[in-house]
């Protein structure tokens, strides 16, 4: 039986089901900004593009890079746990935004989210 999957790629794949990803639409990496601090780069293919190894996905935090997240293993920069607290609030966050912007009927919500 394989690894379990790290919680915050979970997360990412969740926000991705929300956001509608198709990973067959980009031919390179899916950047996503998660908050004003927090920004994934995903790359969803089999090959590594970008220096993101396949399968994996970039965090960064103001735009600094600050770890590497796979379905295996989640490597954050310094202050790890508070880091990776932080980070999974930010994601439910987006995933929650982009569930009521899906839902509402104009496609669109109060709040604004970067794309």
């Amino acid at each position: 039986m394989g690894a379990p999957i790290t919680p915050l790629i979970v997360l990412i794949g969740e926000l991705a089901m929300a956001k509608n990803f198709k990973a067959y639409q980009y031919q390179g990496t899916w950047r996503y900004p998660i908050d004003e601090y927090w920004t994934f780069e995903l790359n969803p293919h089999k090959h590594a593009i970008k220096g993101i190894p396949a399968y994996h996905a970039a965090i960064y935090y103001n735009d600094f890079p600050a770890g590497m997240i796979s379905p295996q293993e989640e490597v954050l920069a310094m202050g790890g746990e508070v880091n990776r607290q932080n980070l999974k609030l930010a994601l439910k966050g987006a995933i929650s935004y982009e569930e009521k912007r899906a839902n509402s009927p104009t496609g669109a919500s109060d709040q604004k989210q970067p794309e």
